[in-house]
């Protein structure tokens, strides 16, 4: 259970990054695409560093473990995106359906992919907590 809160703490860290980059770069005049694509990838470096350092305490190789961070961050948009789209018609409260898919999502596929698939061995520690 502490690797899974870590994992949405890091989470929530990275989301954080996004949110600050993008807020600044707009504010200064940046076009919000460049101000969008620009948080999103310094999003996806402080979750990779935190998912890999803090969380899974990895050893494996870069090179390895961050396209598969990569591939299984783009699936797990996907599938929240495809999510809330359903469930939005389901609850008819478009926050809920986000926040109930974004659960589901992290829960029954980001983290367990990530855990198994992703900082899976070559040194990594884990599954020994």
């Amino acid at each position: 259970m502490t690797r899974l809160l870590r994992s949405a703490a890091a989470g929530l860290a990275a989301t954080g990054a996004d949110a600050a980059c993008f807020a600044a770069m707009a504010g200064a005049g940046v076009a919000l695409t460049a101000s969008a694509v620009a948080g999103a990838a310094l999003g996806g470096l402080v979750g990779f560093v935190a998912q890999r350092r803090w969380v899974f305490a990895s050893r494996g190789p870069v090179t390895s473990e961050a396209p598969r961070y990569v591939a299984v961050s783009g699936a797990s948009a996907l599938a929240h995106g495809l999510l809330v789209t359903v469930l939005a018609e389901i609850v008819r409260d478009p926050l809920a359906a986000w926040a109930l898919s974004r659960t589901a999502v992290f829960a029954g596929v980001t983290f367990p992919l990530f855990r198994g698939f992703v900082f899976r061995g070559h040194g990594s520690r884990v599954g020994r907590r």
